[in-house]
């Protein structure tokens, strides 16, 4: 598309944009932070941004607000009776996103470099909010390529940390967040977070259960209720049982389940073999579950040094 047809298309977007806005006022819509009227805001923002692209005005963008409401009311006359209203609405709208739109040119001015990276230009565009039109239109106004490649690999993984923070929410819970915690190596959290919620997945895609069921399942087949602990007995030192508190057979039974998951030897990715260990666990089988019996066998033959 070259720059004559893309400045036209601009022109039938920003005025549809602003006519759906003016039928929604005159029906008794008002700008809202959620529902439809965030919708409306949505609207009048890239109107607004448009507009500036184009090299108009608010007054101008006014102006042509009022053009559609005139063109339109001769079919929906009560556009007319009600200008006065949707015109003051959407003003104040307007020069509110303007007013956004002037601040994050000027913050442009000052953030921007010759050496400026695709990073760079991500942080301008997720962390501050600029709309990625008016930044590209600040790049090519400084003679600058924007880097496509690079801008679509961080906005790839932004949403991919969106969709893990979605999942984060539905499997919200104390036991989950240690789950995680044991899962991961050398600080890496977002890639242990990664690994239980695709795990999560795996289970309630392979089972008709909630991944929360599985979980508290394998954790209560699992869980021991005592663990063996050396004890002098004249000359020799002995293992015996000795009774733990709940948190501590929990620490124990996850660690026991993340073990099982690396004791797998297959190939499969590390979600996939937690799936796997915790679906065990749940149906009273796998390595976490087998500990648990042995220990408990040992624990009875231990009883007698334990008096």
């Amino acid at each position: 598309m070259n720059n004559t047809n893309q400045q036209k298309g601009n022109y039938y977007i920003m005025a549809d944009h602003l006519r759906t806005t003016i039928f929604a006022l005159a029906d008794g819509a008002t700008f809202e932070p959620k529902g439809r009227g965030y919708i409306l805001k949505k609207l009048v923002k890239k109107a607004t941004l448009l507009a500036y692209l184009l090299g108009l005005n608010t007054e101008q963008l006014i102006e042509v607000s009022k053009k559609l409401i005139a063109v339109n009311s001769s079919y929906y006359q009560h556009l007319k009776k009600r200008e006065d209203l949707i015109i003051n609405e959407l003003k104040k709208e307007i020069v509110k996103t303007r007013e956004f739109i002037d601040k994050s040119i000027q913050a442009l001015g000052k953030y921007y470099e010759p050496s400026i990276t695709a990073k760079d230009i991500f942080f301008w565009y997720d962390t501050k909010g600029i709309p990625e039109e008016l930044i590209r239109f600040f790049l090519a106004k400084n003679n600058y390529q924007f880097p496509e490649r690079e801008f679509n690999q961080l906005l790839e993984k932004q949403k991919e940390r969106g969709r893990q923070d979605r999942a984060g929410k539905k499997f919200a819970s104390v036991i989950v967040s240690r789950l995680i915690n044991k899962v991961m190596k050398n600080g890496e959290k977002r890639k242990a977070r990664k690994i239980v919620y695709e795990a999560a997945q795996i289970i309630e895609k392979k089972t008709s259960l909630s991944f929360l069921t599985v979980l508290e399942g394998a954790r209560v087949n699992s869980k021991p209720g005592l663990e063996m602990k050396s004890r002098r007995v004249g000359a020799e030192k002995r293992r015996v049982p000795k009774e733990i508190d709940d948190e501590r057979g929990e620490k124990i039974v996850l660690r026991w389940l993340v073990e099982g998951a690396h004791e797998d030897e297959s190939p499969s990715p590390m979600s996939e073999k937690l799936a796997k260990e915790l679906l065990n666990a749940y149906n009273k089988s796998g390595v976490a579950y087998k500990k648990k019996e042995n220990l408990y066998k040992e624990a009875e033959s231990g009883r007698v040094f334990s008096r």
